[in-house]
């Protein structure tokens, strides 16, 4: 029937959005094709390559009240501020803001639970771009709550 084949072609196309997102990997690789994937499902995606510069920019942004509606932040970062500890400094500074974290280990308790560690969505790397839109999506249809 034409009504179930078009609910199934649907289902195999990303979902579009829109909205500023910053996206946090120490992996030039991932930033650059985070940054083309997000823009293409209509994100303006700002790249930042560990937990401090992620900082800066996200405060900067609140500063000049252009704020992000989401952050994707790399679990860990060899060196620096992965994403645990930079996602609770971002809530402080904006506790409506969606934090999605983003790691390409198979086995990890954050990826696979990441609301009993203050996320709001996982996404695996390599980043699928229908999964990830329907992750992020769903993470920023609903900005009233948390």
């Amino acid at each position: 029937d034409e009504t179930a084949s078009e609910d199934l072609r649907r289902s195999f196309e990303p979902i579009k959005g829109h909205g500023r997102v910053l996206l946090m990997d120490d992996s030039a690789d991932i930033l650059r094709a985070g940054r083309r994937m997000f823009g293409a499902l209509g994100y303006d995606c700002t790249i930042a390559h560990d937990g401090d510069s992620a900082l800066k920019i996200f405060s900067e942004a609140i500063e000049s009240k252009n704020p992000f509606a989401a952050a994707i932040l790399d679990l860990t970062v060899p060196g620096g501020k992965g994403a645990i500890e930079t996602a609770k400094e971002m809530r402080a500074l904006d506790p409506r803001v969606k934090l999605l974290v983003s790691s390409g280990y198979e086995m990890s308790e954050v990826i696979e639970k990441p609301g009993e560690y203050g996320f709001d969505g996982a996404l695996k790397k390599p980043y699928d771009m229908i999964k990830s839109s329907m992750v992020i999506y769903c993470a920023l249809k609903d900005r009233s709550g948390r």
